[in-house]
């Protein structure tokens, strides 16, 4: 009984020991952090470079996470109310953006924002679920061999309000996904989509539209 209060006793140290509440601004090399009563557990923030922001809003939960920043004049937002669960906010270049509105909750998802002045943006009370790919690049060249010329340069990304991007999707650049719109389990999404409409597949196509969706499991 003594060595289970004793484990017990450890559990709750080592959980409260990844845990940090901060409430807080930070200034170093230029490069600025800006935290209004997030909880932060198990995560990291690594900038190499000048004059980069970070801002997470207030009320925030971040868990498993890792904000990647290499390049200058960089700004990476989160809104207040949101909860982020897993993977990585992943920005390389300058001048570029990720924002993520008030009330969006992401399980598990990749931003990987790059090149000079790209920018990619999540509106309010989006949800996606786990495995998402959100990428304005593709990190490497295409060259045009007759030109001799880089021919896949970055694109902006722009998801709106009230998204549901289901697990296992990616979402490529250049794509506008319009508020109140699903996109479908497992798709890849190249095109736009228009509102209140629900899309899928590999490329991703109009299933449904005249649609919207609640986080709440409706039963009749």
């Amino acid at each position: 009984m003594l060595i289970k209060i004793k484990k017990i006793i450890w559990s709750i140290i080592y959980l409260f020991s990844h845990i940090i509440f901060l409430n807080k601004k930070i200034s170093r090399g230029n490069n600025s952090l800006t935290i209004d009563k997030v909880l932060f557990y198990k995560s990291r923030i690594f900038i190499q470079g000048k004059n980069n922001t970070v801002i997470i809003g207030k009320n925030t939960r971040i868990s498993n996470l890792l904000i990647y920043i290499i390049g200058d004049n960089n700004i990476v937002k989160v809104g207040s109310k949101c909860i982020l669960r897993g993977k990585k906010i992943h920005v390389e270049g300058s001048g570029c953006e990720v924002s993520i509105g008030d009330k969006t909750t992401i399980e598990s998802a990749e931003l990987a924002c790059t090149e000079i002045g790209k920018k990619i943006t999540i509106g309010t009370d989006c949800m996606f679920a786990d495995d998402i790919d959100i990428r304005n690049g593709d990190s490497h060249s295409i060259i045009d061999l007759d030109s001799g010329k880089r021919t896949n340069f970055a694109k902006d990304i722009n998801i709106g309000d009230h998204v549901w991007i289901a697990s296992h999707s990616i979402i490529l650049k250049g794509v506008s996904i319009a508020s109140d719109s699903v996109v479908a389990s497992g798709s890849i999404v190249t095109k736009n989509v228009l509102a209140n409409s629900v899309v899928g597949g590999v490329p991703s196509s109009v299933i449904k539209k005249r649609i919207t969706w609640s986080r709440e499991r409706i039963l009749i």
